[in-house]
Protein backbone atom coordinates (compact mmCIF):
# COMPACT_ATOMS: atom_id res chain seq x y z
CA UNK A 1 0.00 0.00 0.00
CA UNK A 2 1.63 3.23 -1.00
CA UNK A 3 -1.10 6.34 -0.26
CA UNK A 4 1.14 8.69 -1.41
CA UNK A 5 3.94 8.34 -4.48
CA UNK A 6 5.77 11.83 -3.42
CA UNK A 7 4.92 15.22 -3.39
CA UNK A 8 5.64 18.12 -5.54
CA UNK A 9 6.07 21.37 -3.83
CA UNK A 10 4.45 20.21 -1.01
CA UNK A 11 1.36 18.72 -2.61
CA UNK A 12 0.78 14.83 -1.87
CA UNK A 13 0.67 12.94 -5.41
CA UNK A 14 -1.21 9.69 -4.59
CA UNK A 15 -1.44 6.52 -6.94
CA UNK A 16 -5.49 6.84 -6.58
CA UNK A 17 -5.00 10.04 -8.56
CA UNK A 18 -2.38 9.37 -11.00
CA UNK A 19 -3.45 6.17 -12.04
CA UNK A 20 -6.80 8.13 -12.92
CA UNK A 21 -5.05 10.56 -15.16
CA UNK A 22 -3.27 7.45 -16.76
CA UNK A 23 -6.34 5.76 -17.51
CA UNK A 24 -8.14 8.67 -19.09
CA UNK A 25 -5.33 9.13 -20.88
CA UNK A 26 -5.20 6.24 -22.79
CA UNK A 27 -8.88 5.87 -22.67
CA UNK A 28 -9.19 8.93 -24.39
CA UNK A 29 -6.39 8.32 -26.65
CA UNK A 30 -7.71 4.70 -27.85
CA UNK A 31 -11.64 6.16 -28.38
CA UNK A 32 -10.18 9.05 -30.73
CA UNK A 33 -8.43 6.81 -32.73
CA UNK A 34 -11.43 4.76 -33.18
CA UNK A 35 -13.69 7.52 -33.56
CA UNK A 36 -12.12 8.45 -36.65
CA UNK A 37 -12.63 5.01 -38.34
CA UNK A 38 -16.41 5.37 -37.81
CA UNK A 39 -17.01 9.44 -38.67
CA UNK A 40 -17.31 10.63 -35.18
CA UNK A 41 -15.67 14.20 -34.75
CA UNK A 42 -12.49 13.39 -32.15
CA UNK A 43 -13.13 16.75 -30.20
CA UNK A 44 -16.43 15.52 -30.07
CA UNK A 45 -15.19 12.62 -28.16
CA UNK A 46 -12.73 15.11 -25.76
CA UNK A 47 -15.88 17.34 -24.93
CA UNK A 48 -18.24 14.01 -24.03
CA UNK A 49 -15.07 12.74 -21.49
CA UNK A 50 -14.44 15.85 -20.24
CA UNK A 51 -18.12 16.96 -19.20
CA UNK A 52 -18.70 13.36 -17.91
CA UNK A 53 -15.89 13.05 -16.03
CA UNK A 54 -16.60 16.06 -14.22
CA UNK A 55 -20.59 14.58 -13.53
CA UNK A 56 -19.22 11.31 -12.59
CA UNK A 57 -17.07 12.53 -9.97
CA UNK A 58 -19.90 14.88 -8.82
CA UNK A 59 -22.14 12.01 -8.84
CA UNK A 60 -20.34 9.71 -7.10
CA UNK A 61 -19.62 11.51 -4.36
CA UNK A 62 -23.34 12.64 -4.24
CA UNK A 63 -23.85 8.87 -4.08
CA UNK A 64 -21.19 8.39 -1.32
CA UNK A 65 -22.74 10.77 0.77
CA UNK A 66 -26.12 9.72 0.33
CA UNK A 67 -24.89 6.22 1.79
CA UNK A 68 -22.85 7.33 4.42
CA UNK A 69 -25.35 9.66 5.56
CA UNK A 70 -24.51 9.66 9.28
CA UNK A 71 -21.02 10.45 8.73
CA UNK A 72 -21.45 13.44 6.43
CA UNK A 73 -24.49 14.83 8.90
CA UNK A 74 -21.06 14.68 11.41
CA UNK A 75 -18.75 16.34 9.38
CA UNK A 76 -20.11 18.04 6.35
CA UNK A 77 -16.82 19.71 4.87
CA UNK A 78 -15.00 17.10 5.90
CA UNK A 79 -17.28 14.48 3.53
CA UNK A 80 -17.82 16.66 0.87
CA UNK A 81 -14.29 17.71 0.33
CA UNK A 82 -12.58 14.55 1.58
CA UNK A 83 -9.94 13.08 -1.15
CA UNK A 84 -11.85 9.67 -0.49
CA UNK A 85 -15.12 8.37 -0.60
CA UNK A 86 -16.99 7.99 -4.49
CA UNK A 87 -19.53 5.25 -5.57
CA UNK A 88 -18.93 4.44 -9.40
CA UNK A 89 -22.30 3.67 -10.46
CA UNK A 90 -23.22 7.32 -9.16
CA UNK A 91 -21.24 8.87 -11.03
CA UNK A 92 -22.22 6.33 -14.60
CA UNK A 93 -26.17 6.97 -13.66
CA UNK A 94 -25.01 11.01 -13.49
CA UNK A 95 -22.77 11.57 -16.49
CA UNK A 96 -25.33 10.25 -19.27
CA UNK A 97 -26.95 12.76 -18.73
CA UNK A 98 -25.04 15.43 -19.41
CA UNK A 99 -23.22 13.56 -22.04
CA UNK A 100 -26.47 13.28 -24.16
CA UNK A 101 -26.29 17.56 -23.66
CA UNK A 102 -22.98 17.40 -25.05
CA UNK A 103 -23.66 15.04 -27.69
CA UNK A 104 -26.83 17.14 -28.70
CA UNK A 105 -24.23 20.24 -29.53
CA UNK A 106 -22.13 18.16 -31.75
CA UNK A 107 -24.79 16.41 -33.14
CA UNK A 108 -23.70 13.46 -32.56
CA UNK A 109 -26.18 10.30 -32.12
CA UNK A 110 -25.95 8.67 -28.67
CA UNK A 111 -25.90 4.67 -29.41
CA UNK A 112 -22.69 5.22 -31.53
CA UNK A 113 -21.12 7.10 -28.91
CA UNK A 114 -22.00 4.96 -26.26
CA UNK A 115 -20.79 1.68 -28.19
CA UNK A 116 -17.47 3.54 -28.72
CA UNK A 117 -16.94 4.26 -25.41
CA UNK A 118 -18.20 1.26 -23.57
CA UNK A 119 -14.94 -0.25 -23.49
CA UNK A 120 -12.44 2.50 -23.06
CA UNK A 121 -14.81 3.10 -20.02
CA UNK A 122 -13.82 -0.43 -18.79
CA UNK A 123 -10.65 0.50 -19.26
CA UNK A 124 -10.25 3.24 -17.52
CA UNK A 125 -12.01 1.64 -14.77
CA UNK A 126 -9.55 -0.80 -14.35
CA UNK A 127 -6.68 1.88 -14.11
CA UNK A 128 -9.39 3.06 -11.38
CA UNK A 129 -9.11 0.04 -9.19
CA UNK A 130 -5.53 -0.40 -9.29
CA UNK A 131 -5.63 3.19 -7.34
CA UNK A 132 -7.61 2.03 -5.25
CA UNK A 133 -5.73 -0.97 -4.13
CA UNK A 134 -2.49 1.59 -3.58
CA UNK A 135 -5.01 3.75 -1.60
CA UNK A 136 -5.92 0.75 0.30
CA UNK A 137 -10.25 1.42 -0.06
CA UNK A 138 -12.47 -0.82 -1.63
CA UNK A 139 -10.95 -3.82 0.37
CA UNK A 140 -12.59 -7.16 0.87
CA UNK A 141 -13.57 -9.17 3.48
CA UNK A 142 -11.53 -11.52 5.28
CA UNK A 143 -10.17 -14.51 4.41
CA UNK A 144 -8.25 -18.01 4.55
CA UNK A 145 -7.16 -18.12 0.86
CA UNK A 146 -3.67 -18.06 0.12
CA UNK A 147 -4.23 -14.46 -2.19
CA UNK A 148 -5.58 -12.70 1.10
CA UNK A 149 -3.64 -9.85 1.30
CA UNK A 150 -2.96 -7.93 4.57
CA UNK A 151 -2.84 -3.91 4.97
CA UNK A 152 -0.80 -2.57 7.49
CA UNK A 153 -0.97 0.20 10.21
CA UNK A 154 0.03 3.48 9.36
CA UNK A 155 1.76 5.95 11.38
CA UNK A 156 2.24 9.70 11.48
CA UNK A 157 5.14 11.00 13.58
CA UNK A 158 4.75 14.10 15.31
CA UNK A 159 8.65 14.64 15.52
CA UNK A 160 10.40 11.78 13.85
CA UNK A 161 10.16 8.15 14.01
CA UNK A 162 10.31 6.30 17.33
CA UNK A 163 10.87 2.93 18.57
CA UNK A 164 7.80 1.45 18.93
CA UNK A 165 8.42 -0.84 21.80
CA UNK A 166 9.40 2.35 23.93
CA UNK A 167 5.59 3.76 23.22
CA UNK A 168 2.06 2.94 24.31
CA UNK A 169 -1.34 2.86 21.43
CA UNK A 170 -4.07 3.47 23.07
CA UNK A 171 -7.33 4.53 20.55
CA UNK A 172 -4.80 5.31 18.11
CA UNK A 173 -2.33 7.50 19.66
CA UNK A 174 1.00 6.90 20.17
CA UNK A 175 2.55 8.16 23.85
CA UNK A 176 5.69 7.65 25.34
CA UNK A 177 6.94 9.40 28.76
CA UNK A 178 3.61 10.92 29.03
CA UNK A 179 3.74 12.49 25.88
CA UNK A 180 2.25 12.07 21.64
CA UNK A 181 4.79 11.12 19.73
CA UNK A 182 2.48 9.91 16.60
CA UNK A 183 -0.69 8.94 15.30
CA UNK A 184 -2.42 5.46 13.79
CA UNK A 185 -3.58 7.34 10.07
CA UNK A 186 -4.15 4.19 8.21
CA UNK A 187 -4.74 2.31 6.37
CA UNK A 188 -8.87 2.29 5.76
CA UNK A 189 -8.99 -1.79 6.54
CA UNK A 190 -6.55 -1.66 9.60
CA UNK A 191 -8.43 1.36 11.17
CA UNK A 192 -11.96 -0.57 10.20
CA UNK A 193 -10.62 -3.69 11.51
CA UNK A 194 -9.59 -2.85 14.94
CA UNK A 195 -12.76 -0.37 15.36
CA UNK A 196 -14.93 -3.64 14.82
CA UNK A 197 -15.76 -4.97 18.71
CA UNK A 198 -15.78 -9.08 16.92
CA UNK A 199 -12.41 -8.10 15.07
CA UNK A 200 -9.49 -9.67 16.76
CA UNK A 201 -6.61 -7.13 16.17
CA UNK A 202 -6.06 -4.09 18.02
CA UNK A 203 -3.88 -0.53 17.72
CA UNK A 204 -0.56 -2.77 18.61
CA UNK A 205 -1.36 -5.41 15.88
CA UNK A 206 1.13 -4.28 12.47
CA UNK A 207 -1.41 -5.54 9.82
CA UNK A 208 -4.95 -6.12 9.05
CA UNK A 209 -6.44 -9.59 8.74
CA UNK A 210 -5.80 -10.96 5.69
CA UNK A 211 -8.76 -9.63 3.17
CA UNK A 212 -10.06 -10.57 -0.45
CA UNK A 213 -8.16 -8.30 -2.90
CA UNK A 214 -11.13 -7.18 -4.35
CA UNK A 215 -9.62 -4.12 -5.94
CA UNK A 216 -7.50 -6.52 -7.76
CA UNK A 217 -10.12 -8.66 -8.32
CA UNK A 218 -12.34 -5.70 -10.22
CA UNK A 219 -9.23 -5.04 -12.49
CA UNK A 220 -8.99 -8.46 -14.12
CA UNK A 221 -12.74 -8.03 -14.64
CA UNK A 222 -12.92 -4.47 -16.22
CA UNK A 223 -9.90 -6.03 -18.36
CA UNK A 224 -11.63 -8.80 -19.46
CA UNK A 225 -14.51 -6.37 -20.34
CA UNK A 226 -12.16 -4.15 -22.24
CA UNK A 227 -11.08 -7.29 -24.18
CA UNK A 228 -14.16 -8.57 -24.75
CA UNK A 229 -16.45 -5.24 -25.75
CA UNK A 230 -13.78 -4.39 -28.22
CA UNK A 231 -14.04 -7.37 -29.78
CA UNK A 232 -17.89 -7.12 -30.05
CA UNK A 233 -17.57 -3.33 -31.28
CA UNK A 234 -15.56 -4.48 -34.51
CA UNK A 235 -18.60 -7.15 -35.09
CA UNK A 236 -21.44 -5.31 -33.77
CA UNK A 237 -25.06 -5.48 -35.58
CA UNK A 238 -26.37 -2.31 -34.61
CA UNK A 239 -26.05 0.81 -32.17
CA UNK A 240 -25.75 0.10 -28.89
CA UNK A 241 -25.45 -3.38 -28.54
CA UNK A 242 -21.77 -2.94 -27.47
CA UNK A 243 -23.35 -0.19 -24.40
CA UNK A 244 -26.37 -2.78 -23.54
CA UNK A 245 -23.35 -6.00 -23.18
CA UNK A 246 -21.23 -3.37 -21.25
CA UNK A 247 -24.49 -2.31 -18.95
CA UNK A 248 -24.87 -5.72 -17.83
CA UNK A 249 -21.58 -7.37 -17.80
CA UNK A 250 -20.68 -4.47 -15.43
CA UNK A 251 -23.95 -4.98 -13.28
CA UNK A 252 -23.62 -8.69 -13.04
CA UNK A 253 -19.67 -9.31 -12.30
CA UNK A 254 -20.71 -6.02 -9.73
CA UNK A 255 -23.42 -7.77 -7.79
CA UNK A 256 -21.34 -10.98 -7.16
CA UNK A 257 -17.93 -8.87 -6.54
CA UNK A 258 -20.07 -7.10 -3.68
CA UNK A 259 -20.48 -10.58 -1.99
CA UNK A 260 -16.50 -10.67 -1.48
CA UNK A 261 -16.45 -6.70 -0.39
CA UNK A 262 -15.78 -5.43 3.56
CA UNK A 263 -14.91 -2.23 3.45
CA UNK A 264 -19.09 -0.49 5.65
CA UNK A 265 -18.94 2.78 3.57
CA UNK A 266 -20.67 2.06 0.65
CA UNK A 267 -24.31 1.44 2.04
CA UNK A 268 -25.86 -1.91 3.25
CA UNK A 269 -29.33 -3.24 3.99
CA UNK A 270 -30.71 -6.03 5.24
CA UNK A 271 -28.58 -7.03 8.03
CA UNK A 272 -25.20 -6.57 5.83
CA UNK A 273 -26.44 -9.20 3.39
CA UNK A 274 -27.29 -6.37 0.30
CA UNK A 275 -25.42 -2.96 -0.89
CA UNK A 276 -26.23 -0.02 -2.63
CA UNK A 277 -24.46 -1.20 -5.15
CA UNK A 278 -25.60 -4.34 -5.83
CA UNK A 279 -28.95 -2.67 -5.56
CA UNK A 280 -28.17 -0.30 -8.67
CA UNK A 281 -26.64 -3.32 -10.18
CA UNK A 282 -29.73 -5.29 -10.63
CA UNK A 283 -31.39 -2.00 -11.88
CA UNK A 284 -28.87 -1.97 -14.61
CA UNK A 285 -29.53 -5.45 -15.79
CA UNK A 286 -32.99 -5.28 -15.86
CA UNK A 287 -32.58 -2.00 -17.88
CA UNK A 288 -29.90 -3.79 -19.95
CA UNK A 289 -32.90 -6.27 -20.66
CA UNK A 290 -34.85 -4.03 -21.65
CA UNK A 291 -32.74 -1.40 -23.71
CA UNK A 292 -32.30 -5.02 -25.79
CA UNK A 293 -35.24 -5.85 -26.70
CA UNK A 294 -36.10 -2.06 -27.99
CA UNK A 295 -32.91 -1.87 -29.91
CA UNK A 296 -33.28 -5.35 -31.44
CA UNK A 297 -36.77 -4.21 -32.62
CA UNK A 298 -35.43 -0.84 -34.27
CA UNK A 299 -32.56 -2.68 -34.79
CA UNK A 300 -30.58 0.55 -36.69
CA UNK A 301 -27.62 -1.20 -38.25
CA UNK A 302 -23.77 -0.12 -37.19
CA UNK A 303 -23.17 1.53 -40.16
CA UNK A 304 -26.42 3.67 -39.67
CA UNK A 305 -25.62 7.50 -39.87
CA UNK A 306 -23.58 8.32 -36.51
CA UNK A 307 -24.59 12.08 -36.95
CA UNK A 308 -27.92 13.73 -36.62
CA UNK A 309 -29.20 15.73 -39.87
CA UNK A 310 -32.38 15.89 -41.56
CA UNK A 311 -31.11 13.64 -44.64
CA UNK A 312 -29.49 11.12 -41.88
CA UNK A 313 -32.33 10.55 -39.59
CA UNK A 314 -33.10 6.86 -38.35
CA UNK A 315 -36.17 6.23 -36.42
CA UNK A 316 -35.80 5.42 -32.70
CA UNK A 317 -31.91 6.75 -32.81
CA UNK A 318 -31.57 9.36 -30.65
Amino acid sequence: MHPVLFEIFGLPISPYGLLIACGLIVSVTIARRRARRVGIPEDSVLDVVFWGVIAGFIGARVAFIIVTWDHFVADPLGTIFSRQGFVFLGGLFAAIPVVLIVLRRWHVRFWPMADLLAPCLALAHAFGRTGCFFAGCCYGRPTSMPWGVHFPRLIDWSNGPVDLASVQITDGVLLSHGEIVGHVTGSIAYIDQVLDPSCPIDWTSAHSLPIHPTQLYDVAIQITLFVVLTWLWRRRKFHGQVFIHYFWLYGLTRIILEFFRGDPGRGVWTDNLISTSQILSTLMVALAAALWLQRRRLFAPADAPVMIGPAQEVDGDP
